[in-house]
């Protein structure tokens, strides 16, 4: 079969179908756009402003925090897609600094207690926890607890490309003074009083972070602005002080020592109540 050329050869195309034609690409251009735009995060979270200062320590001393089914914080979950913020589905129960697990790091005024793990340094960077409810500490750098001098430097995901909410999501929101617990792997807690709050450029070498001599602190640290070549451009670093000496872990005496009975999500929850 022969087929005829329509070379050269132009029909006009009736009004209404010229119009069919540009409402579907003014909404095909739409679509592009908003897939575009929300396939790259948000930006993390950063300090409304930065600050340096000793002062009193502030705060409570137990929080209602989330926690999934391991135990581990859970900030909830953010669409890539969308850039919606879903809310955590983990059990809501009250932490108090008294009650600590073993190896976390407990700050209260922002609804943090996570789970914490050793951590080396690959490739030039801190392998941080796969895990976003995790921190990590340096091994190189000081305990969790007592010392006289150095740094303890802990470390974890803002967030993570499938849109799981790192533990320290909010840690930009922290204040001058806010109370800050950890506990080492006896389950003896040291309590901390934040002094600084700041960003750094990501690609800042960070050396000061890395100090084995100086004042004794507690540096806690995350990801926070743009996301750009996926990476975010800052880092959130948060310092502070020790409030006191180590207190020893004490296994609570049912017979000896009081318990709150606290009921949250349909179920109670036991929190140990020293005095």
């Amino acid at each position: 079969m022969v087929r005829r050329s329509t070379a050269g050869q132009h029909r006009r195309l009736p009004m209404w179908a010229v119009l069919v034609i540009a409402v579907v690409l003014i909404g095909l251009g739409t679509v592009l756009v908003a897939v575009s735009r929300h396939t790259v995060y948000d930006p993390a979270p950063l300090p409304s402003a930065s600050f340096s200062g000793s002062v009193a320590p502030t705060g409570p001393d137990l929080a209602r925090v989330h926690l999934d089914a391991d135990g581990d914080n859970d900030n909830g979950t953010i669409s890539s897609r969308t850039g919606t913020r879903h809310d955590p589905t983990g059990e809501q129960e009250w932490v108090r600094a008294t009650a600590m697990e073993p190896n976390r790091l407990f700050i209260p005024s922002l609804g943090v207690y996570a789970r914490v793990e050793t951590i080396t340094i690959s490739g030039g960077d801190l392998e941080i926890p796969g895990n976003p409810r995790r921190v990590g500490r340096w091994s190189g750098g000081q305990a969790m607890t007592g010392g006289d001098q150095g740094t303890t430097l802990l470390t974890g995901h803002v967030e993570t490309a499938d849109g799981r909410v790192g533990a320290l999501y909010h840690l930009a929101d922290i204040s001058a003074g806010a109370r800050i617990w950890t506990s080492n792997a006896q389950g003896d807690r040291q309590e901390w009083a934040v002094t600084v709050l700041r960003t750094e450029a990501r690609h800042s070498s960070h050396a000061d972070l890395f100090a084995s001599g100086g004042s004794r602190r507690l540096v806690v640290t995350t990801c926070g602005g743009p996301l750009v070549g996926g990476h975010y451009t800052r880092t959130v670093v948060v310092e502070a002080r020790p409030v006191g000496g180590v207190v020893p872990h004490v296994r609570p005496n049912p017979t000896a020592s009081a318990s709150t009975r606290h009921q949250s999500s349909g179920h109670v929850h036991q929190v140990a109540r020293h005095d």
